[in-house]
């Protein structure tokens, strides 16, 4: 019985051991994030951009730009926020809020516009330390009139590309989705979101509309027990089988 029950308790050992091993991980490289507002009203425009970065270790980003064209009693803003956080190099989460405008033309000679084109609004670059999956969840939805707001592409630099948004979002932003890619370890990677906001309203019309969207992510490793935890438990295996056959040869001799 004792027997029986020293190799158990190896064998269980080796097990928790293997259970144990660290799965995937990443090594933060750099984050960035960025709003750029761009408001037009006849031949009067303006644009306002910010944005807030890191290099190393991850640390919470946020930023917001807002730019307005007037002409007269006429006017055309656009705007938008982005807030930006990371639990670790593994995951995180980014919140877009109010990208949009209020366009107000009275006037039937002055045509408005906006648009949130720049640099992408989010990105991350990391290396894999070991192979797994990088996974993003995404909701996107709407107030006001959706049209020309689309909302945001999914860059990737790796093997399988971004996700581009579909014709029909220019209609409406409104999805839910999921985006995997696979990450390989030893390589380094760049995800990125980036609006394709855009509008022109013909002269003496108004428009309003404004988004948000929230994307969590998160980078899993394989569970692949690592080759030291392999070589430790063909060590346990091996003493425990030992120390069987002595106990064998032991209760033999008496």
């Amino acid at each position: 019985m004792k027997t029986t029950t020293s190799l158990t308790a190896a064998v269980g050992g080796t097990v928790l051991l293997l259970l144990a091993a660290p799965a995937g991980a990443t090594t933060s490289v750099s984050g960035a994030v960025n709003v750029t507002a761009n408001a037009g009203i006849g031949a009067v425009s303006a644009t306002d951009t910010h944005n807030a970065s890191f290099t190393g270790a991850p640390t919470a980003l946020s930023t917001s730009a807002t730019a307005t064209a007037v002409s007269g009693a006429d006017s055309s803003t656009t705007a938008g926020a982005v807030a930006a956080t990371w639990a670790s190099a593994n995951s995180g989460a980014v919140d877009f809020t109010n990208y949009g405008w209020n366009l107000n033309s009275s006037a039937a000679s002055l045509p408005s516009s906006g648009s949130m084109w720049g640099s992408p609004d989010w990105s991350y670059t990391f290396t894999a330390t070991s192979s797994g999956t990088f996974t993003m969840n995404y909701a996107v939805t709407s107030t006001g009139n959706g049209f020309g707001l689309w909302g945001w592409n999914i860059g990737w630099s790796g093997l399988g590309g971004g996700q581009i948004l579909p014709g029909s979002a220019a209609y409406t932003p409104d999805t839910t989705g999921l985006f995997t890619r696979v990450v390989t370890a030893g390589q380094t990677y760049t995800i990125d979101l980036a609006t394709n906001a855009n509008i022109s309203v013909a002269p003496g019309a108004s428009y309003a509309g404004n988004m948000n969207g929230v994307y969590n992510w998160s980078i899993g490793g394989a569970s692949v027990p690592e080759p030291a935890a392999w070589a430790f438990m063909f060590v346990g295996l091996f003493g425990a089988g030992a120390s069987l056959r002595r106990r064998r040869a032991l209760h033999a001799a008496l």
